[in-house]
């Protein structure tokens, strides 16, 4: 039977920071931030528990266990099956300061949620507090569950317990923050709901180093997954992309005075002139609303083949060209977009050279620049048939490129 040349391929690719705005200090034009010396939020913080090197690459990725699971990034308490899934494939998301993993995203920035009963009066409302920030700044909609089968489930902490969430964005199934009692406010509720839609902490950009100095030997105590939450991902072993500067008042980010040795002034982190720095747990900065939209309210992209060549006789099929992209503000492709920020396209280049149909796929990306990107062409395509009289296929040969999936587009056809 003859083959026919899909329009477009369909392309899975694997997953994706945080893009932040902000000159240090900044305060938001909306509202002053009050920064202040507080705690980084910390799973089990009077627990050391032992420290577990994962390989990743050249690289290792560090957690901590304690509390009955294993302790990443500080806040992040990953169950058995995730350390182990991590330990499988060595591919936690680690490339950016949100994730861009597509799949851990919550369909349509819904956030299905289950509130602990044991929650006082005041703490309920500092979780209230905390919900209408994303509400009334950002695309995410927190709505109480029902029987939906992934949700988080808000949980006040027994004493020791610290704050912590168990996924940086959707895990699937339940996925828990933990808010020990009175350790918190709404501050440190937004920043746990942060990982849960995707966030990581800001310290862990690849351009922070124009902003801030690490000081490693200064973190307290100096265990290798304690200095693991303040590496870049460069430092992890894998690239970064950021979008914006580093953003001072990002609810993601930790102080100089988190991780200090008690008694002195050797501080992990200060400014480029050796200053140290407070953080805020007011509110989502402006920099965090950006990029919840950037990651939740995306823009659209469709892919369009570019014939220069098409042939097709009974023995003979040929077909050529380029594929384009164009971007929307509008799911119905209608509307030109203007890009306010940098976009990262993923796009995978496919073929096949044999009539099995088996395909090679190389995935790559491309940089679209703010502003008004127009068409932008990604690759090319081109397929070639031969048949015989039956019209069965005697040598087959296809290669296009497509769009993949990712963060901060959907494709529309």
């Amino acid at each position: 039977m003859k083959n026919n040349f899909p329009a477009l391929l369909l392309l899975v690719a694997a997953m994706a920071s945080c893009r932040k705005d902000g000159n240090p200090p900044v305060s938001t034009p909306s509202q002053t931030f009050t920064l202040q010396q507080h705690p980084a939020e910390k799973a089990y913080p009077g627990i050391q528990g032992r420290v577990i090197g994962i390989q990743h690459g050249s690289d290792s990725i560090f957690v901590e266990k304690k509390g009955g699971g294993y302790v990443w990034m500080g806040d992040i308490l990953l169950d058995e099956q995730h350390f182990n899934a991590m330990k499988k494939s060595g591919t936690i998301t680690t490339d950016r300061t949100f994730t861009e993993d597509y799949t851990r995203l919550w369909p349509s920035g819904q956030v299905f949620y289950a509130l602990d009963p044991n929650f006082t009066a005041t703490e309920q409302g500092f979780i209230n507090d905390a919900i209408a920030d994303y509400q009334n700044n950002t695309p995410i909609r927190f709505t109480a569950r029902t029987n939906q089968s992934n949700y988080i489930y808000i949980q006040r902490g027994a004493t020791g317990t610290g704050l912590y969430s168990t996924s940086i964005g959707m895990a699937g199934g339940q996925q828990i923050i933990n808010l020990e009692g009175g350790m918190f406010g709404p501050g440190e509720i937004e920043h746990e709901m942060g990982h849960a839609i995707g966030f990581y902490h800001e310290q862990c950009r690849t351009d922070r180093d124009v902003w801030i100095n690490v000081n490693y030997n200064y973190i307290y105590p100096n265990t290798q997954s304690n200095i693991y939450q303040y590496q870049t991902y460069d430092e992890i072993g894998s690239s970064g992309w950021q979008i914006d500067q580093f953003d001072f008042n990002s609810i993601m980010l930790y102080s100089s005075y988190d991780l200090v040795q008690p008694g002195t002034n050797n501080y992990p982190m200060t400014l480029t002139n050796g200053q140290p720095f407070n953080s805020q747990r007011n509110a989502l900065s402006a920099g965090d609303i950006a990029t919840v939209f950037y990651m939740y309210q995306p823009v659209y992209v469709r892919a369009t083949l570019n014939y220069t060549d098409d042939e097709n006789d009974q023995t003979y099929q040929h077909s050529e060209g380029t594929v384009s992209v164009n971007f929307y503000s509008d799911a119905a492709g209608t509307v030109p977009a203007t890009l306010t920020y940098p976009l990262e396209l993923n796009y995978a280049v496919v073929t096949t050279s044999d009539c099995s149909g088996t395909m090679g796929v190389e995935n790559t990306f491309t940089i679209i620049p703010a502003g008004n990107p127009g068409t932008v062409t990604i690759g090319n395509f081109s397929m070639t048939y031969t048949y015989d009289s039956q019209m069965d296929p005697l040598t087959c040969y296809s290669q296009t490129t497509g769009v993949a999936p990712g963060v901060g587009y959907w494709q529309i056809y």
